[in-house]
């Protein structure tokens, strides 16, 4: 599950989840009221089981967000949204699948993610003051890392942010 901002214009969040059997399908949830959804699009029918949701953000500056997900191979991987014709919401069936996106899949991290070696990772908002979206995530030493965020990859040498005591945490976010 990944909450998102207002993707769709409405003024209103959306909401990633990976669901369905076996949670292997895409649904994005849309029109919350402050106690429900309004709607729910099945994006996709298979593949979401062994994918973890990193972000939902703008990576390329073009005004739709973007999609950053762990693969089952632990590759971070981009999906570009596609703007809609309001020039203010994103397309939400371009996050649905790679052949809806702007230009398909990109392997978007500098380094392989498993989560032997990454246990947990996060999409963050720009932490680092350069106005793209970074990633934090933890290693099985315990450490607490932070990759800073590029239009194309993230960093493969990242900052320590603390040096341990983050294998008992269970979840980032």
């Amino acid at each position: 599950m990944k909450a998102a901002g207002d993707l769709t214009g409405d003024g209103r969040p959306e909401l990633f989840v990976a669901g369905g059997v076996n949670g292997a399908e895409l649904w994005i949830l849309s029109g919350y009221t402050g106690g429900a959804f309004t709607t729910a699009t099945q994006m996709t029918t298979t593949s979401w089981a062994d994918r973890d949701f990193v972000a939902i953000a703008d990576y390329n500056g073009d005004k739709a967000m973007d999609m950053t997900y762990r693969s089952a191979a632990g590759n971070i991987v981009l999906r570009k949204g596609i703007l809609g014709s309001d020039g203010v919401s994103t397309v939400l069936s371009s996050l649905g699948t790679s052949a809806g996106s702007l230009d398909g899949d990109d392997v978007y991290g500098a380094t392989t993610f498993t989560v032997a070696n990454h246990p947990l990772v996060y999409g963050s908002p720009d932490l680092t003051g350069d106005g793209i979206p970074d990633m934090i995530a933890t290693n099985t030493a315990g450490a607490l890392l932070l990759f800073a965020g590029t239009a194309t990859a993230n960093d493969a040498s990242p900052d320590t942010l603390d040096a341990d005591g983050w294998t008992t945490v269970k979840r980032l976010g």
